[in-house]
């Protein structure tokens, strides 16, 4: 992925100065949509990175909760609770 990342930086990059030095309206409109598919797969990649640390995130929660040491630490602190007066 950082390989894809970096050429489409450099097309973007050149998407950039072709826009300031004034081309063709179709090379332009060509260059246009290359920068907004990349940065349309930039925020695809962040948001799916974001996803997956939520995912490992929950997936450690999960873990610690199905633990029979936490189910008997949880189970010890309601019984507890309910012969405190």
């Amino acid at each position: 992925m950082k390989r894809a990342d970096a050429v489409l930086n450099q097309v973007c990059s050149l998407a950039i100065n072709h826009h300031r030095v004034g081309i063709s309206t179709v090379a332009a409109a060509y260059h246009h949509d290359v920068y907004a598919a990349h940065f349309n797969l930039r925020c695809f990649r962040e948001n799916n990175l974001h996803n997956n640390a939520i995912l490992r995130s929950n997936m450690k929660i999960h873990i610690l909760i199905n633990s029979s040491g936490f189910r008997d630490s949880v189970k010890g602190n309601i019984a507890n609770l309910w012969a405190t007066p």
